[in-house]
C-alpha cells in the first residue's frame, strides 16, 4: 500500500513555483546588495549580466568572455537562443563551484582561491563556465 502525506506533495508542487515567482519579482532589477550586505557590482555583454563581488572584477571579466564565446558556440550547434541575457552570479565562497538553474537562466560561479597548487595546471574557470552554460543551453533545447 501507497503512504500518501498531502504537505510533501504540496510543498513538492508549489515550492518551485513560489521560487520562480520570488525570482521575477526581485530580478526586475540589477544586484545591490544581497542578504548579508555585500555589494555586487554588475556588467553586461550582449548575452549576459554578470553580478561580482569586491575583488573579482576579473575573474568576472574571464567569464563573461568565455561565456560569450560559448554562447556563440552553442547557438551555432544547436541553434537556439535564450528568451533573455543570462544572470551570472561571482562570489567569493569556501568552496570553489558552479551552479545552473536552466529554468531561471542563472549560474552562479563560487571561486576561492584560483591560485590553489592542487588545482592543476588546467583552467578551471573556463571550465566550470562552459559545464554550468552547457546545462542551461541543453535543457533550454
Amino acid at each position: 500500500m501507497k503512504d500518501h502525506c498531502p504537505t510533501s506533495s504540496f510543498f513538492g508542487n508549489a515550492l518551485p513555483f513560489l521560487c520562480m515567482l520570488a525570482f521575477s519579482v526581485f530580478s526586475q532589477e540589477p544586484l545591490k546588495n544581497n542578504a548579508f550586505g555585500l555589494k555586487t557590482y554588475t556588467v553586461e555583454s550582449e548575452h549576459f549580466r554578470i553580478s561580482y563581488t569586491r575583488g573579482l572584477e576579473q575573474v568576472a571579466k574571464e567569464a563573461g568572455e568565455q561565456l560569450e564565446k560559448l554562447y556563440g558556440i552553442f547557438n551555432g550547434t544547436y541553434c537556439i537562443s535564450l528568451p533573455k541575457k543570462t544572470e551570472v552570479l561571482v562570489v567569493d565562497g569556501e568552496l570553489t563551484n558552479g551552479l545552473a538553474q536552466w529554468n531561471l537562466n542563472f549560474i552562479v560561479v563560487w571561486c576561492h582561491d584560483l591560485d590553489y597548487n592542487l588545482r592543476g595546471s588546467h583552467d578551471w574557470l573556463r571550465g566550470v563556465c562552459t559545464h554550468e552554460f552547457a546545462h542551461i543551453v541543453s535543457l533550454w533545447s
